[in-house]
């Protein structure tokens, strides 16, 4: 996969949400057949709720049928067409760089609602948050939140707007879908679960020697993912989901202009 890192060394924390909500959709075609369906069913309510609307249950039966044409594989089909169920997410992604240092970024996710703070040795670099589709960003040298501007039409104009770029998810199904394998390893222990681990292989990705993903054989969930890459880090990312997760408003804030001409140094693009 093809990702983009800021000058820290660490993915986008948008871009890593997309990688979370869509990690092992990039292998089957699935995700083109569930994101027309989704676009032609009904709105529902987006108030919470307890169990998954008719619209979901549909999209996640075409994408499971969608799965097994190209896997034959039932348990991962579950898994990989499970994740439009999944409402409220915290996933951590511990890295150890090449130098030694160790970065650690936290991620709440409520909907397209996201918090994130990363820290490097223990402290803070970075902070970003996405509310009502509007980001902001922390400027880590005085503490204030930076609101990104929009134009009339309304379209967001923050880093996060540039996703398509940073990471192309629907080009990626196209690019990916002949070089990427899943392998079922077997079944370990993941905390107090019963996981399933599979080790993802990509041969058109140069960078990575391995990779591995855990999800639990109860609710078929992603429980967890490591890659070790050549340049000698690693990455082992964790994931919960909460019943609630509340992702406020910051304060104090101030306002980036739509040019984005005023950008502080200290948030850590």
């Amino acid at each position: 996969m093809k990702l983009y890192k800021n000058q820290h060394g660490m993915l986008n924390p948008i871009v890593i949400v997309v990688i979370v909500v869509a990690l092992v959709g990039a292998g089957f075609a699935g995700w083109r057949v569930y994101d027309k369906n989704k676009s032609d069913a009904s709105t529902t309510s987006n108030s919470a709720t307890t169990g998954a609307s008719t619209a979901d249950k549909a999209n996640t039966l075409i994408a499971k049928e969608e799965c097994l044409k190209a896997f034959d594989d039932k348990d991962f089909c579950k898994f990989a067409s499970n994740w439009e169920q999944i409402k409220n997410t915290k996933s951590i992604f511990t890295t150890k760089g090449s130098d030694g240092k160790t970065t650690v970024m936290t991620i709440e996710a409520s909907g397209d609602d996201t918090s994130s703070v990363i820290k490097e040795e223990g402290k803070e670099i970075a902070a970003y948050i996405t509310l009502n589709k509007t980001t902001y960003m922390k400027n880590i040298d005085d503490n204030t939140w930076y609101k990104f501007a929009t134009t009339n039409n309304e379209t967001s104009q923050d880093p996060g707007a540039e996703t398509e770029e940073m990471f192309d998810f629907e080009s990626q199904v196209t690019d990916t879908q002949d070089t990427v394998t899943y392998k079922k390893i077997g079944k370990e222990r993941c905390g107090e679960l019963e996981c399933l681990k599979y080790q993802i292989i990509d041969t058109a990705d140069t960078e990575t020697i391995e990779s591995f993903i855990w999800f639990d054989t109860k609710d078929y969930r992603l429980a967890k993912m490591t890659t070790k890459q050549k340049d000698g880090s690693n990455t082992e990312a964790t994931f919960e989901y909460p019943a609630s997760i509340s992702v406020k408003e910051p304060s104090p804030v101030k306002d980036i202009s739509a040019d984005l001409s005023n950008i502080p140094a200290g948030l850590g693009l």
